[in-house]
């Protein structure tokens, strides 16, 4: 069955329809009850369970009352037909919902914040305490999931993806090394070694108050590099080394994403030690040098020196040269 509402639960909730409009509801444990009913869709959950889990002080005849009423709110607003109502259980047809957390493994959920961000029902102090457990159990999942959203980023060349990621990271944990590498590779990216700077610095001041830790060498290089580009002297008129003046200006590559990630993926591959050669094929002008330089250019900061591999740096400094697109026999 294709869902006709979408739960938003990773972050401040948010029940929409298929249309983007937000349904909304008179009081939190109505909500509340759809939320515990759609995250696990199909989960058949008896009557005492939810009493207990809204109602815990209440006297029984009232806290019966009081779900028949929350579920005649349920059904108005998924439907009547989807909502399975017995004796003793009651359960979501599966489909109906299509909750957000169900998503993590494909990396395919949008996560805005933690699990329920802000969502507190009061009297229901079994409800807060199963939320707490789901936001624990849950954060495992995000954290990998924001780092392959990342990952997915890069391949691509779209910062501005990377650092959106990095910074939820970031505020869901602020000692997350590949958050605030996210955000150094993202502010470097566009020219702004400044705020990058402060980034790892904040992130390198936290650390060593909280854990006596350090950065990773990786991170530290990074910023040595940053720095290293911030305080060159400006050169006389005339013999400013464009590769240096531009080592980490903002680069778009239109229309080469597909390309971009490829070299990407081949980089990667060297890093692992499995030796990769690239041939880029194409008309003039089409761009097979600077594709290949402005990865190189990438590569060459996120890794440390000895690993950027020889075959990427000839690639990217040597001339370029027209091939056939095709040949004949």
């Amino acid at each position: 069955m294709a869902p006709h509402l979408h739960l938003l639960s990773l972050g401040v909730p948010l029940l929409l329809t298929d249309a983007g409009e937000q349904i909304r509801f008179r009081t939190r444990k109505h909500f509340a009850l759809l939320i515990r009913l759609a995250v696990e869709g199909g989960r058949k959950f008896t009557r005492d369970y939810l009493m207990d889990l809204f109602w815990p002080d209440v006297p029984a005849a009232r806290a019966r009352h009081s779900l028949a009423q929350a579920l005649t709110v349920v059904k108005e607003k998924v439907g009547r037909e989807h909502l399975v109502v017995q004796r003793t259980s009651i359960a979501l047809v599966p489909g109906v919902v299509d909750a957000d957390v169900r998503r993590l493994d494909s990396c395919e959920a949008e996560i805005r914040g933690p699990f329920l961000d802000g969502f507190e029902v009061p009297g229901a102090v079994q409800f807060e305490q199963w939320k707490d457990e789901w936001r624990a159990r849950l954060m495992p999942r995000i954290r990998d999931c924001l780092v392959k959203q990342m990952d997915a980023g890069r391949r691509t060349g779209d910062f501005a993806t990377v650092e959106r990621h990095a910074q939820v990271l970031l505020d869901l944990d602020p000692l997350s090394e590949d958050a605030v590498r996210g955000l150094i590779e993202a502010r470097a990216w566009v020219g702004d070694r400044t705020n990058a700077l402060k980034a790892f610095g904040r992130f390198e001041a936290r650390l060593a108050e909280e854990l006596g830790a350090k950065p990773s060498a990786d991170l530290v290089r990074i910023a040595d590099l940053l720095r290293e580009g911030r305080r060159r002297a400006p050169q006389p008129a005339g013999q400013v080394s464009e590769r240096c003046e531009r080592r980490f200006e903002a680069e778009t590559l239109i229309g080469r994403e597909r390309e971009f990630s490829q070299l990407y993926d081949a980089w990667l591959d060297v890093r692992r030690g499995a030796p990769r050669i690239v041939v880029l094929v194409g008309d003039p002008a089409s761009g097979r040098r600077r594709s290949p330089t402005r990865s190189y250019r990438r590569v060459k900061w996120k890794a440390p020196p000895s690993r950027v591999p020889k075959r990427t740096t000839r690639s990217a400094s040597c001339r370029s040269r027209s091939w056939p697109s095709s040949s004949s026999s």
